[in-house]
């Protein structure tokens, strides 16, 4: 499930009419790490190469230093490894790298070595937490912005703060999601209920994403189960805090955790809930809530980063993070007065609808393409 919003925008990027390779390193598992750990086993099983659409997808495996630490240099184990599979077949005309840190920093190094131009796209905590906690990387950092032939930000909060580091001034370019398919996933809240075993006399909340303490999953939590009979709290994802607190949970009947969720399993449970909550510390542009408002879930979630431009005009509601007083009293609030959540759904639905349809911006980002691929470059061997 990690990045299966780049994996939609390279679809869409190939429908706009350019020819996509994706090149995603992971991380090495000789033996015996994957008999040692789950984690280590998934990245085991992970195929090297495979076609995904019309989309080639290439995985080389490169060394990594458990939590990958600025020290150990992540990016140059990611640029390496890159290069290794590029050897021998065409330069591309450009590189695209997502998140500046480490990626972003191999693809300047992977660029240079093609002599190409390359473009970033900034999601979020590589533009607030990184930064901050990464003080002596900066100049790289900076270099790896100013580099680019083009900076793309997913919310005008992060291209603000872009500009504050580096200097630069990035476009806003949210990814986007594919609402037609979303909507062809979707089913009526009572047989999603039927499907799912859930109860139709519950206010149903849903948390779904990576079961971590940044994603503000033991404040949902806390909140969930201080909520009070006649509501149920669901938790789609992973993570190092899956199970958090889950045995005070009257046996599913205040908290369930679903543990992962592929995509049509994430939207029957959207399609389940009255409300989605998102109660982050950090956020570039949730994707999560973009996917909601396609489908006319409401929204709560915290006023952080690029979040209050999604919801602004009231389309859906933000609370403080790190407040689970903050959940309660906003869940209830649209328990209360159901209208009302409805109709921010509603205004939430029209603005995903007109600026984050992944189709849409594909074809802006492939307009941003042409503009800085220097017309007439020879496409030989990688070096």
């Amino acid at each position: 499930m990690s990045g299966v919003f780049h994996r939609t925008q390279a679809q869409a990027v190939v429908r706009a009419g350019a020819s996509v390779r994706v090149v995603a390193p992971r991380p090495a598992a000789p033996a015996p790490l994957p008999w040692l750990s789950a984690r280590w086993a998934r990245y085991a099983a992970i195929p090297r190469a495979e076609t995904d659409g019309r989309v080639e997808v290439l995985r080389p495996p490169y060394f990594a230093v458990p939590g990958e630490p600025a020290w150990a240099r992540p990016s140059w184990a990611v640029a390496r490894a890159a290069r290794g599979v590029l050897r021998g077949v065409p330069a591309p005309d450009l590189l695209h790298g997502h998140f500046v840190v480490p990626t972003g920093m191999a693809t300047r190094r992977v660029a240079e070595a093609l002599d190409r131009p390359y473009v970033l796209t900034v999601h979020g905590y590589d533009a607030t937490s990184w930064p901050a906690a990464h003080a002596d990387h900066l100049d790289e950092y900076r270099a790896t912005l100013r580099g680019a032939a083009a900076v793309l930000s997913v919310s005008n909060a992060i291209g603000r703060r872009l500009n504050e580091l580096a200097g630069v001034d990035p476009v806003t370019l949210p990814l986007g999601v594919d609402h037609a398919s979303l909507r062809a996933l979707a089913l009526p809240k009572g047989e999603a209920r039927t499907a799912l075993g859930i109860p139709n006399d519950r206010f149903v909340v849903l948390f779904a994403a990576r079961t971590t303490a940044h994603k503000g999953l033991a404040e949902f939590v806390e909140a969930a189960l201080g909520l009070g009979e006649g509501y149920l709290a669901l938790v789609a994802g992973g993570g190092p805090m899956f199970g958090h607190r889950a045995d005070e949970g009257l046996e599913g009947d205040r908290l369930r955790y679903l543990g992962p969720q592929d995509r049509s399993g994430v939207v029957r449970h959207m399609c389940a809930a009255d409300a989605l909550v998102l109660p982050s510390y950090q956020e570039g542009l949730p994707t999560v809530l973009v996917e909601a408002g396609s489908l006319g879930l409401p929204v709560i979630a915290s006023a952080v980063d690029g979040t209050p431009e999604l919801l602004a005009g009231d389309a859906g509601l933000l609370i403080a993070p790190r407040d689970p007083a903050a959940i309660v009293a906003a869940i209830r609030a649209s328990a209360a007065d159901p209208a009302a959540a409805l109709a921010r759904a509603d205004r939430l639905r029209a603005r995903v609808e007109a600026d984050y349809d992944v189709d849409r911006n594909a074809r802006r980002l492939v307009d941003l393409y042409r503009s800085v691929v220097v017309p007439g470059a020879t496409r030989g061997p990688a070096r």
